[in-house]
């Protein structure tokens, strides 16, 4: 049996290339999925068949009050969202880049403390 069988695995940046794979994974192995991607670079149409089995939220994850919400009754978090871009873009808006990453992975950690998720 699956380790990840039956398991509420909420993952972030689900849309992406490395998420999009990993949910078809998942839901492989047997998971029940909630998705969260605001869109932004990732495509819905990575998701493929997979959005007809799984919770898709289209979010931005700097919202905190969404992250506590949507972040309770999970077995697993897989924390996959930032905000990317090239190296012009990364030189270019240092400040953005940085600040909207530590609000991202501040508001998901303190959700998965909050929530005692142990995974």
């Amino acid at each position: 049996m699956s380790f990840w069988k039956n398991k509420r695995v909420l993952v972030t940046g689900a849309a992406g290339f490395i998420g999009s794979n990993l949910v078809e994974n998942l839901i492989n192995e047997g998971s029940d999925l909630v998705l969260i991607d605001n869109l932004e670079r990732g495509k819905i149409e990575y998701l493929g068949n997979s959005l007809d089995k799984a919770e898709l939220h289209t979010e931005d994850l700097r919202n905190k009050q969404f992250c506590e919400n949507t972040i309770k009754n999970v077995d697993i978090v897989i924390h996959l969202a930032s905000k990317v871009g090239g190296i012009g873009f990364y030189t270019s808006n240092p400040y953005e880049v940085m600040d909207t990453n530590m609000q991202i992975d501040s508001n998901v950690l303190n959700a998965v403390i909050k929530n005692k998720i142990k995974y």
